[in-house]
């Protein structure tokens, strides 16, 4: 019944959406650059006598913007690879129909740039030509797209997206790895002041924000709560966050005021109650505690994963050495002491999170495979799966090409099938796939 009352609500919408869509493609074309926010959309969309559909308050009634809410996962599947959504036991929400889907943050927070499609969102926005979706754990509602030529979608978390296409003009700087076009919220909730632009994602119930080429802090609605002053600013994490002032960080807490002064020239975010930081780039990074006191120093192979090594879970962190004879870089785990807790032996790995870490080994043979088509042949990694803080392999996968950190209780992983083992799509904490995308003939 309420597909059927979706299917109809959309039919209607798309009679009046295409007065609003018209209207922005006349503005585009007629040469003006469009500065659009979310309160800019959604009044010419009224304008236009388009109504946010019906059940979307139903919808924000039973969300809970304050707490953590139930994730909803992107899936692909199928030759053309469109997405869909499932929820954390692997139920179907959308079925696999979208060309776009958001991108989220892997794991607790984590590089600037890394985010993926496949992982955990508490709400996702799944994109085509014809239509947009909204998802999340409590429902879903269907909208006609606010604009065409969409390239990327970007979660900043808690129902606020960062829309970048390719025909209207992008804002903001670009060093926090998102420019977006405009902001949309399913809701209505993001209403910032002009000029406001949000970055990074949603921490502690704020969000960095730019505004005139400077960076502060906003909360859900788009209130800034710490005014745009300063150079460069990274996301909160354990309620303090870095932040620059002229070629200099330090770090403030979550009302604005600042903890510990700006004098290091590079600044990570702190984890497990110690942060990353250095006076200069040709001397050792060291970590600092939430007292500003200088705690061990950091040996790093490579500067340009200065902030990845930064990140502790389980008291632990990666760590590298410098390739070998044969180009290989190794990694493993050190504490706090800088001492090896595992040693290094992975070509690939991942922080721990939800007790567990990603970890690939080095090729260990091959193993061929009929899949009714052909003959295939794997590459097998023993020792590759996901690892406890001892150093025990806990879920074993062999076959695996790569693998994401575990988050809301599932975890991405991709791989060759052969029979009922191994294969592409989301694990629980057994081991076992809640969603598998199963190949069609025609990728054969």
């Amino acid at each position: 019944m309420f597909d059927r009352f979706q299917s109809r609500l959309v039919k209607t919408l798309y009679i009046c959406a295409g007065l609003g869509v018209t209207l922005l493609v006349g503005l585009l074309n007629s040469g003006r650059l469009l500065e659009l926010s979310t309160r800019d959309i959604r009044t010419g969309l009224a304008d236009a006598g388009i109504s946010e559909p019906v059940h979307a308050d139903a919808l924000r009634s039973r969300l809970d913007f304050g707490r953590r809410n139930e994730p909803v996962f992107p899936i692909a599947g199928g030759a053309a690879k469109q997405w869909g959504a499932i929820d954390s036991n692997g139920r179907i929400l959308v079925s696999t129909s979208y060309e776009r889907v958001s991108r989220a943050y892997a794991g607790p927070p984590w590089l600037l740039c890394d985010t993926h499609h496949e992982v955990g969102q508490e709400g996702a926005l799944l994109i085509s030509d014809d239509e947009w979706c909204y998802v999340c754990a409590e429902g879903s509602y269907r909208v006609h797209p606010l604009v065409r030529d969409v390239v990327r979608v970007i979660n900043y978390g808690e129902s606020l997206f960062a829309i970048v296409t390719s025909t209207i003009a992008p804002h903001g700087p670009d060093w926090s790895g998102v420019k977006p076009s405009f902001v949309y919220d399913p809701f209505g909730r993001w209403q910032p002041p002009t000029g406001v632009y949000p970055h990074e994602r949603f921490t502690e119930g704020r969000v960095v924000i730019s505004h005139n080429g400077r960076f502060g802090f906003a909360d859900r609605t788009g209130k800034v709560v710490i005014d745009a002053k300063f150079d460069r600013a990274l996301h909160f994490q354990e309620g303090l966050a870095a932040v620059m002032k002229g070629e200099k960080w330090g770090f403030v807490d979550l009302d604005g005021k600042t903890v510990i002064p700006f004098q290091y020239d590079m600044s990570g975010i702190f984890h497990d109650g110690k942060a990353i930081v250095a006076v200069s780039t040709g001397d050792s990074p060291f970590f600092i505690d939430r007292e500003g006191r200088r705690l061990g120093d950091v040996q790093l192979s490579d500067w340009r994963v200065f902030q990845s090594y930064a990140l502790f879970s389980e008291g632990l962190r990666i760590q590298g050495l410098p390739p070998n004879d044969e180009g290989e870089l190794f990694y493993g785990y050190k504490d706090a002491a800088d001492e090896w807790v595992l040693a290094p032996r992975w070509l690939h790995i991942s922080k721990f999170s939800e007790g567990l870490a990603a970890v690939i080994a080095p090729q260990t043979g091959t193993r061929s495979h009929n899949d009714g088509y052909r003959l295939v042949e794997a590459i097998e990694r023993n020792g590759t799966g996901y690892i406890g803080p001892d150093g025990r392999l806990k879920i074993s996968l062999p076959l695996a090409e790569s693998l994401r950190e575990f988050q809301y209780g599932l975890a991405w992983v991709k791989g060759l099938r052969v029979g009922d083992s191994g294969g592409t799509g989301y694990i629980n904490h057994d081991g076992a796939f809640v969603w598998r995308d199963e190949p069609s003939e025609t990728e054969h």
